[in-house]
């Protein structure tokens, strides 16, 4: 990867940085579970490229059920845990 990729792969990283209110909490199977400020599960992000746990429709999409993450993934977005 050249230094022009490198910067333009991880600027989009930057860029896809998460509304500083939502914060995650680690399951007992080791995964993140993403919630806003009141506590509530977060059903979409304004991210690309970013697929909860055993899906195949990324977090811009509805998951009414609530996104769950790798914790990786999480520290991707630049969301803090509890």
């Amino acid at each position: 990867m050249s230094p022009r990729e490198w910067y333009i792969t991880h600027q989009a990283d930057a860029d896809a940085a998460i509304d500083p209110c939502y914060y995650y909490r680690v399951l007992a199977n080791g995964n993140a579970c993403i919630l806003d400020s009141e506590g509530y599960a977060v059903t979409t992000l304004p991210v690309d490229n970013i697929y909860p746990v055993g899906s195949q429709l990324s977090v811009r999409y509805e998951h009414t059920g609530g996104i769950v993450l790798s914790v990786a993934d999480a520290v991707r977005l630049n969301i803090s845990p509890e």
